[in-house]
């Protein structure tokens, strides 16, 4: 696989809580299971707040550095990828799923990991527990 995007919900709800080391280990064991070429980490709360690269291979859950604390907007994610040319093979998002209306629109495939038992309106929903 060439380049992955996983976008992490680093909204209050998540921020600081168990549910940001569940996603950081979901994101280790999307990396490990994947083996993609380049894995881009998108934090996001109402705005694309932090943006990580790790290249083939050379992750490290010691190098994530989560960013944001804010509110939920997960179209930033998406809205992001287009004003920067950033074009994926697949958007993995890991969120709580408490989004509101605003889940924008994704011009790629992909896996929604919500904490609970929200689901996405379009893409894959995979519901993970905390």
């Amino acid at each position: 696989m060439g380049e992955l995007v996983v976008a992490i919900d680093t909204s209050g709800s998540c921020f600081g809580t168990g549910t940001m080391t569940r996603f950081v280990s979901e994101l280790a064991g999307v990396i490990e299971q994947v083996n993609p070429e380049r894995v881009r980490v998108l934090y996001w709360d109402t705005e694309v707040s932090g943006n990580q690269v790790f290249e083939n291979g050379q992750f490290a859950v010691a190098n994530v550095k989560p960013t944001g604390g804010g509110g939920t907007r997960v179209d930033v994610v998406f809205d992001y990828l287009r004003e920067k040319r950033i074009s994926p093979q697949a958007v993995v998002v890991l969120t709580d799923g408490e989004v509101g209306s605003e889940w924008g629109r994704s011009d790629w495939p992909t896996l929604w990991a919500v904490v609970g038992k929200n689901r996405a309106p379009y893409g894959v929903t995979l519901n993970i527990e905390e």
